[in-house]
C-alpha cells in the first residue's frame, strides 16, 4: 500500500513539472533601445522551455520564427509582444527615430555661429530646413534626416550668408558628425541679406568662394 501511495505521489509532482514546462517562459532583448527607419531590429529570444512563439511587433505585423528581424518604416515608439506556447507572455518597448540617418555639427572655429542645414531636391528645392541656432564652439543636438546629402550653411558676422562646400554625405544608419573649422571652404552671398532662406538655394550663383576665418574678413576671396 505505501509502495502504491509513494508510486502515486511521484507520478503527481512529475506530471506537474511537466505542465510547467509545458508553460514555459517568455524572454527577449534587444541590442539597443533606439533606431532608424528602415533599420532591421534584431530579437534575441532566450525564451526557457517554449516550443511555440508569438510575435507582434506592435505595428500590425507578426511573425513566429523563434528569433525574427523586423525594420519599421514610421517613426514612434513600438511595443513589441512575445508569446510562447500559447501562456507565458512579456512585452518590450523600442524607439524608432524620425530618419533613416542622423547628424550634429561641430563647430571647431574661434567664434558662434547661427547655422543651418538642409537637403535639396531633384528641381533644387530646399527640403528639411532646419536653423540649428547659434553654435559656440562644441557640437549640436542631434537631427535625424532621410536625405543622403546635407547642406550645412549659416550666417556671418557681416551678415552674409554663406553654405559650405563640398555637401555632406551621410552615412546611413549611423550618427555622423560634419565638421567646421576656420580652414572650412564656403560660399558667400555678395550681398548681404540676413535671414532670408532662398538665399541658400542661390549661394554658388554670383557668390564668392573663401575659407571660413575667424572674425576679420582679411582672407583671400576668389570669386568662381
Amino acid at each position: 500500500m505505501r509502495k502504491n501511495l509513494l508510486f502515486i505521489t511521484i507520478a503527481i509532482f512529475s506530471l506537474a513539472a511537466c505542465k510547467r514546462d509545458d508553460i514555459g517562459k517568455a524572454s527577449f532583448s534587444t541590442s539597443k533601445n533606439s533606431y532608424y527607419l528602415t533599420e532591421a531590429v534584431s530579437f534575441i529570444n532566450t525564451s526557457t522551455s517554449a516550443k511555440s512563439y508569438s510575435w507582434e511587433f506592435g505595428d500590425g505585423t507578426y511573425s513566429t520564427d523563434q528569433s525574427p528581424q523586423h525594420a519599421y518604416a514610421k517613426a514612434g515608439v513600438y511595443t513589441i509582444r512575445l508569446n510562447v506556447n500559447g501562456s507565458s507572455t512579456i512585452t518590450r518597448s523600442v524607439t524608432v527615430h524620425n530618419g533613416t540617418a542622423s547628424y550634429q555639427i561641430r563647430n571647431l572655429t574661434d567664434y558662434d555661429i547661427p547655422l543651418v542645414s538642409y537637403g535639396i531636391d531633384g528641381s533644387n528645392n530646399l527640403m528639411n530646413f532646419t536653423n540649428v541656432g547659434t553654435t559656440v564652439s562644441g557640437t549640436t543636438d542631434t537631427i535625424f534626416t532621410t536625405n543622403s546629402q546635407v547642406y550645412v550653411g549659416g550666417t556671418l558676422p557681416n551678415d552674409s550668408t554663406f553654405v559650405v562646400v563640398p555637401v555632406y554625405t551621410i552615412k546611413p544608419l549611423s550618427n555622423n558628425v560634419l565638421v567646421i573649422d576656420n580652414n572650412t571652404q564656403i560660399y558667400v552671398n555678395a550681398i548681404p541679406n540676413k535671414g532670408d532662406v532662398d538665399q541658400f538655394s542661390q549661394l554658388k550663383t554670383n557668390s564668392i568662394k573663401r575659407k571660413l576665418a575667424p572674425k576679420t574678413d582679411a582672407v583671400k576671396q576668389t570669386v568662381q
